[in-house]
C-alpha cells in the first residue's frame, strides 16, 4: 500500500483542501498499523461472526500479508452469559475463536500458547447478532515481532530412561532456544511439587570403580529441527551432583531421580 508524510494538520497553517489532504496523508500512514487485524462486526446486516481487517505477521525475515478474514458463526450461550476470545495464530495469522464458559459473571478464557489476542466477545443467551458494542479490542502487536515471541511447550508425563521424547513444535522453523526441564509432581530428593530442574543437554557417563564393571549413562541430550523438539534420556535416567536433601552419587547409586515422580517438559522459542 502507498503511504504519506505524517504531519499535524494545524488549522492555523492549513485550511480547506490543504488541511483535508494532510489529514488523508496521515490516515494512510496510520492505516498500516492501527487497522491491522482490527476486529469489527459484520454489516448488511450484522451476524454471529466477527471480522478482522487485513494485517501482517512477521516471522524471522518473512512477512505474511493476510486479507480481510472472519470467524465461523459463534453460538450464543444457552443458560448464562459467556465471554469468548478472538485470537490469531502467531505464525499463520489465521483467526480462531476460543470459547469461554457460561456463568452469571463470566470471565474470558485464557489466550492459548502461540496465539495473539484480538478481541473479547460478550454474549448473552438472547444474542442473535454480534455488534461492535459487543467487542472489546485486545490487540497487542508489539510482541509479535520481538525475538523469541513464539513459544511451544510439550510435556511427557511418563518419562523413562533409555528412551526419547519428541513433539511437533509448530514454530515454522528451527527454534532459537530449547530448554528441557524435569518438573516435580511428587516430592523427591528434597525437591517440592512444581519445582523445576533444568537439564538441557545435561549428560555424563559414569563408570563404576570396578575393573570390568558396567558403564552407566545418565542425563538428557536435547535437540531440535524445523518440525520437532527431542530429548533423549540416558540408560540410567538422571543423576545429580548433589540433591537438595544432600544426596550424592556415593559410588554410583545415589542422587538419581525417581522418574515416576517427574514430568519431562520441553520448551522452545522462535
Amino acid at each position: 500500500m502507498t503511504t504519506g508524510d505524517p504531519r499535524i494538520p494545524d488549522r492555523a497553517v492549513l485550511s480547506g483542501p490543504a488541511w483535508v489532504a494532510q489529514a488523508e496523508s496521515n490516515a494512510l500512514v496510520d492505516k498500516r498499523l492501527s487497522w491491522a487485524f482490527a476486529p469489527h462486526a459484520g454489516s448488511s446486516p450484522p451476524n454471529m461472526q466477527v471480522f478482522l481487517k487485513a494485517g501482517a505477521i512477521v516471522i524471522g525475515n518473512v512477512i505474511t500479508e493476510l486479507a480481510l478474514q472472519n470467524t465461523a458463526n459463534i453460538t450464543a450461550p444457552s443458560s448464562d452469559p459467556r465471554i469468548d476470545r478472538i485470537v490469531i495464530d502467531q505464525i499463520t495469522g489465521i483467526v480462531e475463536v476460543v470459547t469461554g464458559s457460561e456463568a452469571a459473571s463470566p470471565v474470558p478464557p485464557a489466550v492459548p500458547v502461540g496465539k495473539l489476542p484480538i478481541a473479547q466477545v460478550s454474549l448473552l443467551t438472547s444474542t442473535t447478532e454480534i455488534t461492535n458494542t459487543d467487542l472489546t479490542d485486545e490487540r497487542v502487536f508489539g510482541l509479535s515481532n520481538n525475538p523469541l515471541s513464539t513459544f511451544f511447550e510439550g510435556i511427557d508425563t511418563t518419562p523413562v530412561a533409555n528412551a526419547e521424547s519428541n513433539f511437533n513444535h509448530g514454530l515454522g522453523g528451527i527454534p532459537l532456544l530449547v530448554v528441557t526441564v524435569m518438573q516435580c509432581k511428587t516430592t523427591d530428593l528434597g525437591f517440592a511439587v512444581d519445582d523445576e530442574l533444568v537439564v538441557t543437554s545435561m549428560s555424563h557417563v559414569y563408570r563404576q570403580d570396578v575393573t570390568g564393571g558396567p558403564t552407566h549413562r545418565f542425563g538428557i541430550t536435547t535437540w531440535a529441527d524445523a518440525t520437532k523438539v527431542y530429548a533423549r534420556m540416558g540408560s540410567e535416567g538422571i543423576q545429580l551432583t548433589e540433591a537438595p536433601d544432600g544426596s550424592q552419587p556415593d559410588g554410583g547409586s545415589g542422587a538419581i531421580l525417581t522418574l515416576s515422580r517427574w514430568d519431562l517438559v520441553i520448551r522452545a522459542w522462535r
